[in-house]
């Protein structure tokens, strides 16, 4: 059975030139870099450039590749305006979906497909994140293992699902069959981790020297109300699109748990807004060291904004702030890493205006990538470390493999 196109490849002359002009194009850069060839991760699929002296051109005919955008009305000017050429009209195929085809600056033909100026690639600020309640899914799932040594510590994600995925938690009858059924090959298992982890920091932020605590995407985030009594006067404050913040609210109210008092929502608008805009009106102070949790998000972003975020936490925040993420390491073989290659085709067709994976670091780059936006590495674990520490039981036993690709870094401000 066939799931999906897996590569394109095109032929150029000048590989360098090619190079520059898709990373441009894709808005990335190559994951994979060979004498002769380069490859770019798109959504869940590659194309690969291969150095050729004298490419051999289809002239328009033939079969063509399309490459879905989240916004055809908006991307096809756009790569035009980088120098590609207009090969022929778009197409409207009804329902809002748009066909276009463009020629490269090489020759090559690409064929673009998607909506045109509908809500799909407004969908993240208009609905309440689906990545967020997924995610919550397997932290509530974690919390219901019978082993005390790998079972996760969020037992209020429950309350944020819904009803009916409220009685299949409740009715489990095979944990490997419903693993199976809802969540993708070593996703749950990064993910008990992952929370593990994220908890450890935010339980030794709380006992430390931190004076506040900023939680970047937050989602169904509930450590605020797990440590409510190690917080203490720390101030906490959650940034969420107004949606997700809005239902989190309703689905507290309706388990009767109430907001602590040093608990700020800050509802943003990620397309309209900046952090400084929401932080300093909702009384974040510059002054004092400050934990950043970015659970969950970086690979959701372009460079760009990741850029951004870092370049806000080191200019906004007292030295030695802390930030904490997690991010997605390639490296050649990542696609033969366990379970990357569904992990990248579940971002590409599930979770539309939200996903893309579109940010990465190549593996073993994270203290250079650190370094230079002025940051030094506190804690970094890879997959293997976090299976070792979170998912192995003291008699050695693990619980379960975690997707393979995933990365973990708490990082200290240098100011």
């Amino acid at each position: 059975m066939f799931l999906s196109l897996r590569s394109v490849s095109y032929e150029v002359d000048d590989l360098e030139k090619a190079r520059e002009w898709y990373s441009d194009f894709l808005d990335s850069k190559p994951v994979i870099e060979q004498s002769g060839s380069v490859t770019f991760l798109v959504g869940a699929d590659r194309l690969v450039l291969n150095h050729v002296e004298h490419p051999v051109r289809n002239n328009g005919t033939g079969q063509i590749a399309y490459w879905g955008v989240s916004d055809l009305k908006v991307e096809y000017p756009r790569i035009l305006g980088l120098g590609a050429s207009k090969h022929g009209d778009i197409t409207d195929l009804r329902n809002g979906y748009l066909l276009a085809q463009v020629k490269d600056p090489f020759g090559n033909t690409i064929g673009l497909g998607g909506m045109g100026g509908t809500p799909d690639n407004r969908a993240i600020e208009e609905k309440p994140s689906e990545t967020a309640l997924l995610t919550t899914l397997m932290r509530a799932f974690a919390a219901t293992e019978m082993n005390v040594e790998i079972r996760g510590h969020d037992s209020l994600a429950k309350f944020f699902l819904p009803g009916k995925m409220q009685d299949d938690l409740a009715r489990i009858e095979n944990r490997d069959e419903f693993k199976g059924k809802h969540f993708i090959l070593g996703l749950c298992e990064y993910v008990m981790a992952r929370t593990h982890i994220f908890d450890q920091f935010y339980r030794d932020a709380l006992n430390g020297d931190i004076d506040q605590i900023v939680l970047l995407g937050a989602g169904y985030d509930t450590r605020p109300y797990r440590y409510e009594n190690l917080s203490g006067s720390i101030k906490i404050f959650e940034l969420d699109t107004r949606p997700t913040q809005e239902r989190k609210k309703r689905c507290l109210s309706e388990a009767c748990i109430k907001i602590p008092d040093f608990l700020t929502y800050v509802p943003i608008n990620f397309n309209s807004q900046s952090l400084k805009d929401v932080l300093f009106e909702a009384g974040f102070n510059p002054d004092t060291r400050t934990l950043f949790v970015w659970e969950g998000v970086t690979y959701y972003l372009g460079s760009d904004a990741v850029d951004a975020t870092l370049k806000f936490i080191r200019s906004n925040a007292a030295k030695g702030s802390m930030v904490a993420f997690d991010y997605i390491a390639v490296w050649p073989g990542v696609f033969n890493a366990y379970g990357f290659q569904e992990l990248v085709e579940l971002n590409a067709s599930k979770h539309q205006g939200e996903s893309g994976a579109a940010f990465s670091i190549e593996r073993g780059a994270i203290k250079s990538f650190l370094s230079q936006r002025g940051f030094e590495i506190v804690v970094h674990q890879n997959t293997e470390e976090l299976e070792k520490n979170f998912l192995t039981t003291k008699d050695g036993v693990l619980y379960g493999h975690a997707t393979g690709g995933f990365r973990i870094v708490q990082a200290m401000s240098k100011g």
